[in-house]
């Protein structure tokens, strides 16, 4: 990439400089032109007030003193370049917390927009019917292939797919039953849920990161898991990405059958849960929920899971249901009747999935962009006593993925654990130009950000440091009169006070009130919660106290070695 500057670009910044420049220069030059040489010996246009108006409370006598009074004084004595000062920490606190609520709502929805991942390397070995899994044998493998040079970050998970498990829509959140327009006699609705076995030092730090505790999500004897249950996508016909959570509550039970059984063909011989004519598929142009993934094929939208890869070897399908979109005119249930089939499912026992919904990050590896299925957690010793897995998946995070991928390639074809359905995929590779898009877009962030923090600061130390400059004279007067330099740090630091709390009791409240202005931009096209970003805010707050009591030093400074009696004779000041 090279640096390029167009002339259009530098020809546009002079004429706008120039142009402020001139204005600035024109709007006190006409002012001055309009009053007359008596007025502005005696500067009666600079201070218009009554008597009455430079009255002080007691209170503040008694809180900060003589020096404290007479800043108050200043403040109503001097209204206009009170308020200028106000109004430049004003619009600096605005433009600073704006800024960064606009690049981070602009940066998070890219991110969330691309299918992105939070690992650079998968590996997923997966288990054959009937195999007996070896978990120290894998375990002995993901270690080694966890030191391998440029891994900084990795996780392993056991991986069990229930395919379109029937949930009661009185389960459903209204979000849910709305965007899928689901009629009132639909009583279930088949979602894929994926149960991952999370080694349990990982499972625990996580607990730890989120401030759950261990004895109610480890217990063995009373299994509950941490679970997201969320539908995110592009909606074509709405433009714009959607965020659709799939439950009510935040705490689920639901009860299962052994799903094992019924995948080994051990549970009933003469019906299959596979059904050619039982999938989730509209012939005519509906929204279908397919195995949780996210197709579109002559019109119909369907949701494949394509974000988790898994592999079609559950072809257990609903019962011919389908779902229409809010732009689709029916949805249709049709449950075939099968008496021998109810019969069946009726001697199968009961398990009871017991979860806890959260809208945080989970482990590595289980984090995407795009998701149309309930994922859910359990630390691998409990998970290993209530499924059978059907892979083992190892996620890396690396500093080099070209070489560390090529590392891990060549130990796993040593070991012969390439070979079938065993796959090895380098993931940042694939996404590497959505990386790239978000890496430009966070570096543009962050150099706006930096920006105009920078002119906001020297708006500010300009506007101070020129104010206190124009008060020599008064400064001057002060210092024949008696007062000490203690006397003098005491009144600027009242006035700081004031400066700072003035501007923030304006400028915050503004501030969130642009914050939501550019929330509701922002979610026209993407689904996103107004929130605030308390970091710019607390950072606003202490660089206006510090920048304003910087340029009061500053000033001071400067003021303190001047000669009281030069000072008093100078007619400029």
């Amino acid at each position: 990439m090279k640096l390029y500057v167009t002339i259009e670009s530098i020809i546009a910044a002079c004429v706008i400089a120039l142009i402020t420049v001139l204005i600035s220069a024109w709007i006190p030059s006409k002012r001055a032109t309009k009053i007359t040489p008596i007025d502005a010996i005696r500067l009666s246009k600079d201070i218009v007030v009554n008597p009455g108006e430079v009255k002080t409370s007691k209170i503040t006598y008694k809180l900060f003193g003589l020096e404290g009074m007479i800043a108050k004084k200043h403040f109503k004595r001097s209204r206009k370049k009170y308020r200028a000062t106000i109004v430049s920490l004003f619009i600096s606190i605005v433009l600073f917390i704006s800024t960064i609520s606009f690049c981070t709502y602009l940066t998070d929805s890219i991110t969330s927009v691309f299918q992105d991942s939070d690992y650079d390397i998968i590996y997923r070995y997966v288990f054959k019917k009937g195999e007996s899994i070896d978990l120290s044998e894998l375990t002995r493998v993901y270690s080694e292939l966890s030191a391998a040079d440029g891994v900084f970050s990795s996780n392993y998970v056991l991986t069990n797919t229930l395919s379109d498990f029937k949930i009661p829509k009185s389960m459903l959140s209204n979000e849910f039953v709305e965007y899928f327009n689901l009629p009132e006699e639909t009583t279930e609705v088949p979602i894929n849920i994926i149960i991952y076995g999370i080694a349990d030092d990982v499972y625990k730090n996580y607990l730890k990161e989120n401030n759950l505790k261990e004895e109610i999500y480890m217990d063995e004897s009373n299994p509950k898991g941490m679970a997201q249950a969320l539908i995110s996508r592009f909606d074509p016909a709405l433009q714009r990405y959607v965020k659709i959570p799939i439950f009510k509550e935040n705490t689920i039970i639901l009860d299962y059958k052994d799903y094992d059984e019924i995948r080994d063909g051990q549970a009933f011989e003469n019906d299959s849960w596979t059904n050619e004519n039982d999938n989730l598929t509209n012939e005519n142009d509906s929204q279908t929920l397919k195995n949780g993934n996210q197709t579109f094929e002559n019109g119909n939208q369907t949701l494949k899971n394509d974000s988790q890869n898994i592999e079609e070897n559950d072809n257990r399908t609903a019962e011919n249901f389908s779902l229409t979109n809010k732009d689709n005119s029916q949805v249709s249930q049709i449950i075939e009747n099968n008496s021998q089939t109810r019969e069946n499912r009726q001697n199968l026992s009961f398990k009871s999935l017991t979860f806890d919904i959260t809208d945080k990050d989970l482990v590595l590896g289980l984090n995407e962009s795009f998701n149309n299925s309930v994922k859910i957690m359990y630390p691998i010793s409990v998970y290993q006593e209530l499924f059978n897995a059907d892979y083992c998946t190892f996620f890396f995070k690396t500093k080099t993925h070209a070489e560390t991928y090529d590392i891990i390639k060549n130990s796993l074809t040593a070991k012969g654990m390439l070979s079938g359905e065993h796959t090895l995929v380098n993931v940042y590779e694939i996404h590497e130009t959505e990386r790239s898009m978000v890496i430009i877009i966070k570096v543009f962030s962050y150099g706006f950000i930096t920006l105009i923090s920078l002119i906001a600061i020297a708006n500010v130390f300009n506007t101070i440091s020129t104010n206190i400059m124009l008060r020599r004279r008064e400064f001057a007067m002060l210092k024949s009169v008696g007062m000490t330099s203690k006397g003098f740090n005491k009144m600027m630091n009242f006035e700081c006070i004031l400066y700072g709390f003035k501007s923030l009791a304006w400028g915050i409240p503004a501030a969130f009130g642009v914050t939501w202005l550019i929330y509701q931009n922002i979610a026209r096209g993407y689904d996103t919660r107004f929130y605030i970003p308390w970091e710019a805010v607390a950072i606003a707050i202490c660089s206006v106290f510090v920048v304003v009591f910087a340029t009061m030093v500053y000033s001071m400074r400067k003021i303190k070695r001047d000669n009281p009696i030069d000072a008093l004779k100078n007619e400029n000041l």
